[in-house]
């Protein structure tokens, strides 16, 4: 037969024990067990020794007058608290910047943030730090805006310091962000003889341009840097094309993705 007991409290830093009162069939003193590896039979391998009413000692069977094994264990966990209770860490776009925001429902001993940020979620880069409320129990609301983030995905990772310098890792965000979200395309003039017009409301950027026929078969390409102030670009077109309907696509350097209709007659 196996029991099991389970006792929850919460005790400042000490050294306590555990009594058991059993009345067993041929003992009725109590047993003093703290940790105890199950089995063990002397005070030099076990922490668990019996009260005779007058001393202490390791536990004996009356009826034999040997040392007996320890009946029963004792296990105890050690459950961390973490030093701040959050809510959550969001990261938004605004406008053309990143706004990162997190809230505490508590801090214990909280002597910072920290806020990193990386490309691929594996290398992080600090960018900021901020200082905790130390110890509070009212909800604190943080802030931050990084005001030249990452294009494409990139990651932002919250860290907690204590004042002793136990760092921990609360929440890792991915974020998604367009550098040339505002970049706006087109061609002119549509319909053309054969010239083909870039025209952007951007001042500068890199760009593949890219030129396929209504059959799918690639017709032409070129790389673009648009310089400072060039709101133009005639496009480099090796060959002269056909009548017909064409589909012209355009990558950013961000990632971002715009396809055009131009028609040739």
């Amino acid at each position: 037969m196996e029991n099991k007991w389970s006792i929850s409290t919460t005790l400042t830093a000490g050294t306590y024990w555990v009594i058991f009162q059993m009345h067993a069939t041929n003992d009725a003193s109590i047993f003093m067990p703290t940790v105890t590896p199950k089995g063990a039979i002397t005070v030099a391998n076990s922490n668990a020794i019996q009260y005779s009413g007058s001393a202490w000692s390791t536990i004996m069977d009356p009826s034999s007058n040997q040392n007996v094994a320890m009946p029963f264990t004792i296990n105890y966990h050690n459950y961390v608290t973490l030093p701040v209770t959050f809510a959550d860490f969001q990261v938004k776009k605004q406008s053309d910047v990143a706004k990162l925001t997190w809230q505490t429902y508590s801090e214990e001993h909280n002597k910072e943030f920290i806020i990193s940020r990386s490309a691929n979620g594996k290398d992080f880069a600090e960018i900021t730090r901020q200082t905790g409320a130390g110890n509070s129990k009212a909800t604190q609301q943080y802030a931050y805006i990084d005001a030249k983030p990452i294009s494409g995905t990139s990651y932002y990772k919250l860290e907690q310091i204590d004042f002793d310098g136990q760092r921990t890792t609360l929440k890792i965000a991915p974020f998604q962000f367009n550098l040339n979200a505002s970049l706006k395309v087109s061609t002119f003039p549509n319909p053309s003889k054969g010239g083909i017009n870039l025209l952007t409301n951007i001042s500068a950027a890199e760009l593949t341009l890219t030129i396929t026929n209504i059959q799918g078969i690639k017709v032409h390409q070129e790389n673009i840097r648009l310089a400072n102030d060039v709101k133009e670009y005639p496009l480099q077109l090796k060959n002269k094309l056909q009548p017909g309907i064409y589909t012209i696509t355009i990558k950013a350097n961000d990632g971002s993705v715009y396809t055009l209709k131009q028609i040739i007659v």
